[in-house]
């Protein structure tokens, strides 16, 4: 825990804060559970639907439940704890630049999803 509360005093404003470090992780993780959550729940179709649309691909339900929902959630998770805590529970503590290399592929995915699902088909022509 040590380690974990030294990464976050260098990367945070928080300095080496327990509390902080719990508040960080819970939010991250109640946000992408409930964001995952609203897209698996979508108003018209689930997200696996919609992005296979976009790139011209069906995935059964079974697959695109798997892949989107648990997998992609689960990743999210650990890039989460890789970013806010510098650690993995199968690695350990990581390097500075892997821990930021992980907050800057969760950001770099989420911005990508972005474009890919909302400007792409408005760029097509198609409503997003």
């Amino acid at each position: 825990m040590a380690a974990i509360l030294d990464h976050l005093d260098k990367v945070s404003v928080f300095g080496p804060s327990v509390v902080a470090l719990f508040l960080i992780l819970g939010l991250d993780w109640v946000f992408t559970g409930v964001h995952t959550y609203q897209e698996w729940r979508g108003e018209a179709a689930p997200l696996w639907r919609v992005f296979g649309a976009v790139v011209g691909l069906r995935l059964p339900n079974w697959l695109g439940f798997l892949l989107f929902t648990v997998t992609l959630t689960l990743v999210l998770w650990g890039v989460g704890l890789a970013g806010i805590a510098g650690w993995l529970p199968c690695v350990g503590q990581l390097a500075p630049h892997k821990a930021v290399g992980a907050l800057g592929g969760f950001n770099r995915g989420a911005a990508s999803r972005h474009v890919d699902l909302a400007l792409g088909p408005l760029c097509s022509g198609l409503p997003p």
